[in-house]
């Protein structure tokens, strides 16, 4: 196991908080076997948590996870963040998302780690603690020689990895025409043109420690002028990258690359390439378009040479292309390149979705802008499909990660730490291989098919009510079938199978011994019992994630999901039993054969 050397630091004492007691048992036993200078302590209430770190700094990192009652994990980041900037914070989490990483990021958070069933999490848990502790110490010794080198001859500045600046001296402030304090917590992107600052962060973000590069960059003074900066960039280490850079700006008077005695013919030029282009005198008129262009859309070149590029451009989009255009021919602008999007008119009358880029031409010439178009109708489609098929995706992926990944880590945690006859912990892996079943099935049956009937068949609800009450833990409740044998559904099988079992199992946990009643409506199926009642939040039963109890908060979402697969809703009610009801609306004649009126006798 690796070990880093921290100076003046012979332990690391860590608050762990998580919701699962019997997890923060488990994470706190492994990581002090992982790594005898880790101390843990644990605690389940993220809201006690907050105030204890707000009242001691007895604690050198914080490990929180991100879904929790009452506060979660991003909300405790705050929380700290408003007293302590340095503390690192470690969200160490089953729910893994962009979008979780991208709030966490915006929040301050020190590191990211998702939770996996293997061993090797732990010990790359520890080593993230270790890491993020002593980079802190590390940190502080920058600042500390940051100050001394302020006064240097060159400019110089440090950069997180996140690209933003931690310390810049007098010398690099004063290139961009501004003070240190108004660039220290900004990106660097804001001082570079939006290609150098790309050619700047993939740059950084391939450098190993130790390493360096040395290259020219384009930037930005603060009053919006540009200028050339040669710049020296080295990786100090894992989370901190050191900048030396000089001015070297040297242009000619029309800001052209080209060489004094050679004469540029632009419209020569673009005719050699072989991608849809089209060029714009200053007033916005077509000066230039070439054949694949034509091709491309269906016209001939004297369709479009001299009209303005309002012409073929939606009336919705022409702001936006107006903008664009005023960006790259502006003297005073800072954009010489600008990409964006639009929908064009093509010769068949058809509006065609295309990205276009667009660049300045500078110095006296004809051409002012020269664009290139590209047909984006297929990757609309594309994201079109992808964005439906991640949100049914995402919604599951949220579930399985947070409600089953941290009780299967616990499991495991188990099983790995049990002897033959420590029974205590036997009990503990018992009941957790019982919860996991329980989410188990419901996520799997949710996830499956994509949420469509195929292939449905004629269904008798009786037959499908009984044999979902066999596999219910129904002990002490009874169960009254008020529909005849004729009774039939058009569906598939097994799902109504499973979302009747969510059903009945729903209840039997909120009542005690309940009578439940199965019957018809006239225009579909009642369940209905006579439990408590419906809860004060009852419009949220169907969400995902929601429960009035324990539960896991997937069984009455995934009911819904599979009465919608077959086209029909289900809402809940009132039960003429004086408990809850849930009607699912089918609209199928067959069910007319029985009526909610006739309430069965229990005698």
């Amino acid at each position: 196991m690796r070990k880093l050397v921290m100076s003046r630091m012979d332990t690391v004492s860590v608050l762990h908080v998580d919701d699962d007691a019997a997890f923060g048992g488990l994470l706190q036993e492994t990581l002090e076997r992982t790594d005898d200078r880790i101390s843990v302590t644990t605690e389940t209430d993220p809201t006690a948590a907050a105030d204890r770190l707000r009242e001691s700094s007895a604690f050198d990192c914080l490990v929180t996870d991100y879904e929790m009652p009452r506060m979660n994990g991003i909300e405790l980041l705050e929380r700290v963040r408003a007293h302590s900037e340095s503390l690192p914070v470690i969200l160490f989490t089953g729910q893994g998302s962009e979008a979780v990483a991208s709030e966490a990021i915006s929040a301050g958070v020190t590191d990211y780690l998702q939770k996996d069933t293997g061993s090797d999490v732990y010990e790359l848990l520890a080593n993230r603690i270790v890491d993020a502790v002593a980079h802190r110490e590390a940190e502080t010794r920058v600042r500390r020689q940051a100050a001394a080198i302020d006064r240097a001859s060159e400019g110089i500045a440090t950069v997180d990895r996140e690209g933003r600046y931690v310390e810049v001296n007098r010398k690099y402030a004063d290139m961009h025409r501004t003070d240190p304090e108004a660039v220290v917590g900004t990106p660097i992107t804001e001082t570079l043109t939006d290609d150098a600052a790309a050619q700047f962060t993939e740059t950084f973000d391939t450098l190993a420690d130790g390493e360096e590069w040395t290259g020219d960059l384009l930037a930005r003074r603060s009053d919006g002028e540009g200028f050339t900066k040669r710049v020296s960039l080295h990786a100090a280490d894992d989370e901190l990258g050191v900048i030396v850079a000089r001015d070297i700006t040297a242009l000619d008077a029309t800001g052209r690359y080209v060489r004094g005695d050679v004469g540029l013919s632009e419209a020569a030029l673009l005719h050699t390439i072989t991608d849809p282009v089209c060029a714009f005198d200053a007033d916005g008129r077509f000066a230039f378009v070439n054949q694949t262009l034509c091709d491309a859309i269906g016209v001939a070149p004297t369709d479009l040479l001299g009209a303005h590029y309002a012409e073929i451009t939606a009336e919705a989009d022409v702001d936006r292309a107006r903008e664009a255009f005023t960006k790259v021919t502006d003297p005073d602008s800072e954009t010489q390149v600008t990409t964006y999007q639009k929908r064009i008119k093509t010769g068949t009358g058809e509006w065609v979705p295309v990205e276009v880029k667009m660049a300045a031409l500078l110095g006296a010439s004809e051409i002012a802008v020269v664009g290139v178009v590209r047909d984006i109708s297929d990757r609309k489609k594309r994201v079109s499909a992808l964005k439906t098929q991640n949100h049914r995706l995402d919604e599951i992926a949220q579930f399985i990660s947070h409600d089953m990944k941290t009780p299967l880590m616990t499991l495991r945690g188990c099983l790995s730490l049990v002897e033959t006859d420590d029974e205590e912990t036997l009990a503990k892996a018992r009941r957790v291989v019982s919860r996991l079943e329980e989410m188990t099935d419901a996520v799997s049956e949710l996830a499956s098919d994509g949420w469509t009937v195929d292939d449905p068949e004629t269904v008798s609800l009786p037959t499908v009510t009984r044999q979902a009450w066999c596999s219910v833990d129904h002990e002490g409740a009874t169960l009254d079938v008020d529909l005849p044998d004729s009774c039939t559904v058009s569906g598939d099988r097994s799902h109504l199978v499973h979302a009747m079992e969510n059903l009945l199992q729903n209840a039997v946990e909120h009542g005690d011994s309940p009578r439940i009643l199965v019957t018809s409506t006239g225009k579909g199926v009642l369940i209905a019992d006579d439990g408590p009642g419906l809860p004060d939040d009852g419009d949220s039963l169907f969400e995902l994630g929601y429960s009035a109890g324990d539960g896991s908060g997937l069984g009455l979402a995934h009911v819904a999901r599979i009465v919608a697969a077959h086209g029909w809703e289900i809402s809940a009610t009132d039960s003429p039993l004086g408990g809850a009801a849930f009607e699912i609306l089918t609209e199928d004649q067959s069910l007319t054969t029985a009526t909610v009126d006739a309430v069965p006798s229990t005698d």
